[in-house]
């Protein structure tokens, strides 16, 4: 960082003074100035690298819509050409951003990136040939997805993860409705009730086209519950609800009890292999007797049939519409600890909802979307996560978003220009970088309030379109002239 005049803003005149006199030596200076001067300079500054010293200058424009804006590259240019960029062959670069959903606090969000050359116009859309990114980062549980309930069950599920470790269970509190009872009631009916169908999950199939999906078509994608569910995952979705540990047993006691009882044969998925379902079998052969529930082993089967439900809902919402490979998921579904399976479900769920705001607020083809999964699950397989957010980059065809972004408004602009000096002159080269932006620099606010208001325009196609604050700086690299020794 460089060093700065004063707090408080001076004068060009001092500014000046201030890095004639100061900004020689090696090092960055900069001053503030109070934008007094008809370009409204905001900043002067000299920066001093080897036998090179940079002069540089920030100024500011007014808001203004995109229309009164667009035209505006030519002022550009000419404050580029007056510091003596019109003396050599010059190269402009531009980068668009869109901010397509958040941006503002500490949740998820999504922005395009793209860089061109060939600028024609201010806040002009990115051609075809330009580089494209995608930024997108995740902070599962956002509450407006359909993946905010799948990561409410898996903190739950971590919650007594932890407990079994000796951390302390974390115990549904307060939500009011049904007794535990009554809850346990109503799903023994549902288990009576209930049939295997299919009898087979995605994760299950033999092949990946097996239930007629072809690969251009994401019309099957959902982010909500599978439509048929087994007994584990009726379990999970009512005993999670426990409040105590001794209403968990009691639970388990009465489920065992009916099953017994009434020879109750339950629908489970040919690949269940959880301690429940092996107590089950054995009760409805008649060749056991209700299981000792002391101990830690209510709280082992409730993590068991909830590790089961999730890992079938994760993979079942990737694999459901050809997003992944199976052979891909099935690396976040095996673990040795319990610990490890809820870490390697988070990971599953960070690409869940990575494909739910992609799908809500990009128009993005299957297989670029496909493309996006497969980057991210292999990513995710050799980093560590702290389970509070992550960052993604993905480049994407710009040809994919083109349309999309045509009807689009930047939220950030920026153009470069950029002229290299003859290095046998003083003058080494000249940068310019023009930045426009929706929302305003908390530097410009208050210069803002001081400054006239812009008149306002009649025409009801500006008062929709965005205004922009346009900040441009200027910077000038001199050969250093030193002194001979001993002269």
């Amino acid at each position: 960082r460089g060093e700065f005049v004063k707090r408080e803003e001076v004068g060009i005149a001092q500014a000046r003074g201030w890095l004639s006199k100061e900004g020689h030596g090696e090092g960055e200076k900069w001053a503030v100035t109070n934008s007094g001067d008809k370009e409204n300079t905001l900043y002067l500054g000299s920066r001093v690298e080897g036998n090179t010293r940079t002069l540089a200058r920030v100024v500011w424009c007014q808001p203004a819509p995109y229309r009164a804006l667009s035209g505006q590259l030519g002022s550009v240019m000419a404050k580029h050409e007056g510091a003596g960029g019109g003396r050599g062959s010059t190269k402009a670069t531009a980068t668009a951003e869109y901010c397509l959903a958040g941006g503002e606090g500490e949740g998820s969000s999504l922005t395009v990136v793209s860089s061109w050359g060939r600028v024609a116009n201010l806040l002009e859309p990115p051609p075809l040939d330009a580089v494209t990114r995608l930024q997108a980062k995740i902070v599962p549980g956002e509450e407006k997805l359909a993946t905010s309930q799948l990561w409410g069950e898996l903190m739950l599920l971590d919650g007594f993860v932890r407990g079994l470790a000796g951390e302390g269970v974390t115990w549904v509190v307060g939500e009011g409705g049904n007794s535990m009872e009554e809850m346990v009631v109503e799903m023994m009916e549902a288990v009576r009730t209930s049939g295997p169908r299919s009898g087979v999950t995605r994760m299950e199939s033999d092949t990946m086209m097996d239930q007629g999906q072809g690969s251009d078509s994401l019309e099957a994608f959902s982010l909500e519950s599978r439509q048929e569910v087994d007994f584990t995952d009726m379990l999970w979705s009512t005993l999670c609800k426990a409040q105590s540990y001794q209403e968990l047993t009691e639970a388990f006691r009465t489920v065992f009890s009916t099953i017994m009882t009434e020879e109750i044969r339950p629908f489970v998925y040919a690949r269940n292999k959880t301690r429940v379902v092996r107590l089950v079998g054995g009760l409805v052969r008649g060749g056991e007797t209700l299981p000792d529930l002391s101990g830690s082993l209510p709280l082992e089967m409730l993590i068991e049939c909830g590790l089961e439900k999730l890992r079938r809902d994760y993979s079942h919402t990737l694999l459901n519409s050809e997003l992944a490979a199976k052979e891909t998921v099935s690396q976040y579904l095996v673990s040795d600890t319990l610990e490890q399976a809820v870490v390697l479900l988070s990971k599953l769920h960070l690409v869940v909802e990575l494909t739910a705001l992609s799908q809500t607020f990009l128009s993005l083809p299957p297989d670029t979307l496909r493309t996006m999964v497969h980057s991210a699950l292999a990513t995710l397989t050799s980093i560590t996560w702290d389970q509070v957010s992550h960052n993604f980059n993905f480049p994407l065809p710009t040809h994919t978003l083109r349309e999309q972004l045509a009807r689009l408004k930047p939220d950030n602009w920026q153009v470069k220009f950029t002229t290299l000096g003859d290095k046998n002159t003083l003058c080494q080269g000249v940068d310019t970088v023009a930045r426009l932006m929706v929302d305003r620099p908390r530097e410009l606010v208050e210069h803002m309030l001081r400054s006239k208001p812009r008149i306002e325009d009649d025409d009801e196609g500006d008062r929709l379109e965005p205004e922009y604050v346009m900040v441009v700086m200027t910077e000038i690299h001199r050969a250093v002239i030193r002194q001979a020794q001993g002269v």
